[in-house]
């Protein structure tokens, strides 16, 4: 996680008699803050996509393992959709739900969603709320034990399951049909967000997601 986590509050910075901690380890692994890896490393890239509606790029993959990855300033604005699929039978989203909350979403796509079949994460990017460009990468793993995880400049921010650690509705990420990127064109996942991100992408205001299909990050 991004932040140490003490009676339930966030700690992004600690003291010890005076002097400022810069880690934490165990048995000579640090554990906070988390360390950063090459997430996307050994990933194959499938396509890369630009800014609007993206109805057809993500059906081939939606019941396939995936991983997704752009680079963006992140914006303390509630309301923004960088990427979302699918809608009300079943889909994915990634959004501001708060000024600091950033929620990576799939599987069920009702309002409230069953959460039985489906993984919400949402995770505090208050710290990330910097003006500066972020390289942020999310994966899914649909079937099985279904899994949702999330990293900002290669350090993992947290991970999400089924309530009952199962698989997403009909092992899918998404239902398949309309969705985009950055612009929130098509974003109609019930309750969630559907505006534009109001982040700077690195690439200019087109922006430019990686979509690695059939895969998972090995961080």
């Amino acid at each position: 996680m991004s932040g140490l986590q003490i009676g339930g509050r966030t700690v992004t910075a600690m003291t010890i008699d005076g002097r400022a901690v810069t880690g934490l380890h165990r048995d000579g692994v640090q554990i906070w803050p988390a360390a950063a890896v090459d997430v996307e490393a050994g990933l194959t890239l499938t396509a890369s996509l630009a800014a609007g509606a993206q109805d057809a790029a993500f059906d081939p993959f939606n019941s396939q393992d995936a991983v997704f990855a752009t680079t963006t300033t992140i914006p303390a604005a509630a309301g923004g959709v960088l990427m979302e699929h699918g809608g009300g039978g079943r889909g994915m989203i990634v959004c501001m739900t708060t000024a600091t909350t950033l929620r990576v979403r799939a599987g069920d796509g009702a309002n409230p969603p069953n959460l039985t079949n489906a993984a919400i994460l949402d995770v505090d990017v208050s710290a990330f709320q910097d003006g500066r460009p972020h390289r942020l990468v999310w994966d899914v793993r649909p079937a099985g034990v279904a899994r949702l995880r999330l990293w900002i400049d290669g350090a993992l921010q947290g991970e999400a399951f089924t309530s009952d650690n199962t698989a997403l509705e009909d092992n899918q990420w998404s239902g398949g049909g309309t969705g985009g990127f950055v612009t929130g064109s098509n974003a109609n996942l019930p309750g969630e967000p559907s505006g534009p991100w109001v982040g700077v992408m690195a690439s200019g205001t087109a922006g430019e997601l990686a979509l690695y299909g059939g895969q998972l990050a090995a961080a």
